[in-house]
């Protein structure tokens, strides 16, 4: 049957609660993430050997807040699809490419200062990767 050949899954994130302003620090989790975040996967056995997957991942913005006169987070929504195809070889000889973040440019996914100074930027890329996993034996 092909239908056996395709397996979907996703999973769905809300976030709830509140952050308490502990002597005026940054220690504030809930404000610092997305309140929703959802995806959705797939992968598709092509044949035996080869293998398809693409995935569609949905964050919530983080609203922007002033903090000792600097603004912090003010972070879009963000949606990033992935894809990927792997080609298996016998003795366990794994080759995949990646593609991910290929809907965006380079864009911000938080901006704490928290943790550090810079925040965290990314943008669409691509992972090659070779890996060999010996067969257990029985």
């Amino acid at each position: 049957m092909p239908i056996r050949r395709w397996i979907l899954a996703s999973a769905v994130t809300e976030l709830r609660g509140n952050s308490m302003n502990l002597a005026d620090s940054l220690n504030l989790p809930v404000v610092n993430t997305p309140k929703h975040q959802f995806n959705l996967q797939s992968r598709l056995n092509l044949t035996h050997q080869l293998e398809l997957d693409s995935a569609l991942f949905h964050y919530d913005g983080i609203p922007g807040f002033v903090f000792g006169g600097v603004p912090l987070q003010d972070v879009p929504t963000h949606n990033r699809i992935d894809a990927g195809i792997a080609f298996y070889r016998r003795g366990g000889l794994t080759f995949s490419v990646w593609a991910h973040d290929l809907a965006s440019d380079r864009h911000w996914e938080n901006r704490p200062a928290l943790f550090t100074t810079t925040g965290s930027q990314t943008e669409r890329g691509v992972v090659f990767r070779f890996s060999w996993q010996p067969q257990r034996e029985p």
